[in-house]
């Protein structure tokens, strides 16, 4: 063969043999877009909750959780905020014309990214004053009113004893609430849980000594609570841990259908609390899933990763009764409305309420992405001691939600997985 022809057939070898090269990197080497999982590298918490007034949702409440920014409460009352560390955390509620309230809510050390924690506040609005005299006789003031007796209050009340005004046009508010106090962790909640809280506000000094602090208990039957134990706001030592000191025992009188505590010195404005001591006891906990809450998102087979992958959800908040105070108290069902502030004042106030969380996630490239939201739970009861027996209620109140996702690579259907909880 000739040199020139040996020398073509060499040329032609060497484009087949580049032909062959160029087509073996072809799709089989083509890898799958990766993309950043937002879900997993942002570590947060939240507080979420819901402020109600008179079981209705207050708006326009100023909510402070410790250490982040204040949050204002939708149409609906509802409120969430994002914290970033385990600990307890300090809640102040506050709005015009209405007492401020305060709470705490802990992210435990447990806690995984994006957990939740719900809590529920009652908000009193503040009554109107009554102006009394020098020289008075002694006056019953109630809600923003005065009347003839104890026997005519309608939740609480206060007896300014004679002569105790000392300048004409003292103004006097005694405002009924439910207070807020963390709940119990413990089988019997320590210092009590109120029944009804006295707000007593004065524009001048008045002499409390033979003042009568007064809460109705509505009775047909003259059913009362076996002990019911009156403290007062103070700072110091002695405060408990919603920094109230305790007072004495209150008595109870019949003929009025009343509680009742008798001051012997001090000024009587302060805040005054009534409480009784029942049994806090979990009967069961667990998790359910979420309605609607679960999904799937196959990007199996297409190397382009997908972003901006919408997920939302609604899970249910706040705990309802499964076994009602009215359903337990047979003809003094008047008298629920006591064990429901008892009940109230640990829980936070009563009702479920739905949180709406929606987020953006994305996948990679030849992946699969499951999720699903599940509400976490807890069933208590409380036994009260009343002059002829106890008397147990029963709720269930739902603590929060947890929500859980993975991305797996379509190939292997391991590894590359990451959890994470709302």
């Amino acid at each position: 063969m000739k040199k020139r022809e040996i020398y073509a057939m060499a040329l032609l070898l060497m484009a087949t043999g580049a032909g062959l090269s160029s087509c073996s990197v072809s799709d089989n080497e083509k890898a799958p877009e990766e993309v950043e999982d937002p879900i997993k590298d942002v570590v947060e918490y939240y507080i979420v909750g819901q402020v109600m007034e008179n079981n209705q949702g207050l708006a326009g409440a100023s909510v402070t959780v410790e250490g982040a920014e204040a949050v204002t409460t939708d149409a609906a009352g509802q409120f969430r905020v994002a914290v970033s560390d385990k600990k307890a955390y300090a809640i102040t509620v506050q709005k015009d014309g209405y007492l401020s309230a305060e709470s705490s809510v802990t992210v435990p050390s447990g806690a995984s990214n994006r957990d939740s924690y719900a809590i529920s506040l009652n908000l009193s609005k503040k009554s109107a004053a009554v102006a009394l005299n020098k020289n008075n006789d002694a006056t019953v003031v109630t809600d923003g009113a005065v009347v003839d007796g104890i026997e005519d209050i309608q939740e609480a009340g206060v007896e300014v004893p004679h002569d105790a005004i000392t300048e004409d046009k003292t103004e006097v508010t005694v405002t009924p609430y439910i207070p807020e106090q963390a709940a119990a962790t413990v089988s019997q909640i320590k210092d009590g849980t109120s029944i009804m809280n006295v707000y007593v506000e004065t524009s001048k000094d008045v002499n409390g000594k033979n003042a009568i602090i007064a809460v109705s208990n509505p009775t047909n039957s003259n059913t009362n609570f076996e002990d019911v134990v009156v403290y007062k706001k103070a700072a110091g030592s002695r405060a408990d841990a919603q920094g109230f000191e305790k007072l004495g025992k209150a008595t109870y009188d019949s003929a009025t259908k009343s509680y009742q505590f008798k001051l012997t010195e001090g000024t009587l404005s302060g805040d005054y609390s009534f409480r009784v001591t029942p049994t806090r006891q979990e009967s069961g906990s667990g998790t359910e899933t979420v309605e609607n809450a679960e999904g799937k998102v196959d990007n199996s087979g297409n190397f382009a990763a997908l972003t901006d992958i919408q997920i939302s959800y609604e899970a249910p908040m706040g705990w309802s009764y499964t076994t009602t105070p009215e359903s337990v108290m047979g003809s003094d069902k008047a008298l629920a409305s006591l064990i429901n502030n008892a009940v109230a004042a640990t829980e936070g106030a009563s009702g479920v309420y739905k949180v709406s969380y929606s987020t953006k996630t994305n996948v990679s490239g030849n992946s699969i992405m499951y999720w699903s939201v599940k509400s976490a739970y807890s069933n208590v009861d409380y036994t009260f001691k009343m002059n002829n027996g106890s008397k147990t209620v029963k709720l269930k109140k739902y603590t929060g939600s947890v929500f859980s996702y993975r991305n797996e690579t379509a190939n292997q259907h391991s590894g590359g997985t990451s959890t994470a909880s709302l």
